[in-house]
């Protein structure tokens, strides 16, 4: 009996710890030598404020939420497409006030090292933010 409820305490002390939550007032505040950097794509805005970052090792996935000045609003976008309409209906799940998604792709991270990978960028109307995380190669072809 012992056993397992030394296996059931420590298997509960696991889970869970690789996920990571971190919020930041804006890109600034983020540490120059922080991990979160290198999940972040190149075209992530330096001007981000109210940035609400979350990752899960496990599942090599991250999602982060942040506003930015109305003018820089268009250059998020400028290399982006609509997301057809499962990609619609995914991010949806994600965040049930998402109105608009676009599809995106950087080969570097903030660290500006060689790191591919795709995204769905969501704009939340009601609050004037944006919803980016990083989606899989199949679901590129699927949402994309």
């Amino acid at each position: 009996m012992k056993w397992w409820l030394f296996f059931a305490s420590i298997t509960f002390s696991l889970c869970g710890c690789d996920t990571l939550e971190k919020n930041y007032n804006s890109f600034y505040e983020i540490p120059s030598s922080d991990g979160i950097k290198s999940w972040l794509p190149d075209f992530f805005p330096e001007n981000s404020i109210d940035i609400k970052f979350k990752s899960n090792l496990d599942l090599n996935s991250f999602s982060v939420y942040f506003s930015i000045p109305e003018y820089e609003t268009r250059s998020i976008f400028l290399e982006s497409k609509n997301a057809s309409s499962d990609g619609f209906i995914f991010m949806k799940k994600q965040d049930g006030d998402i109105n608009i998604v676009m599809c995106a792709n950087s080969n570097y991270n903030l660290f500006k090292e060689k790191n591919h990978m795709y995204f769905l960028i969501g704009f939340i109307n009601k609050s004037k933010q944006y919803y980016l995380i990083n989606i899989t190669d199949k679901q590129y072809d699927d949402f994309c």
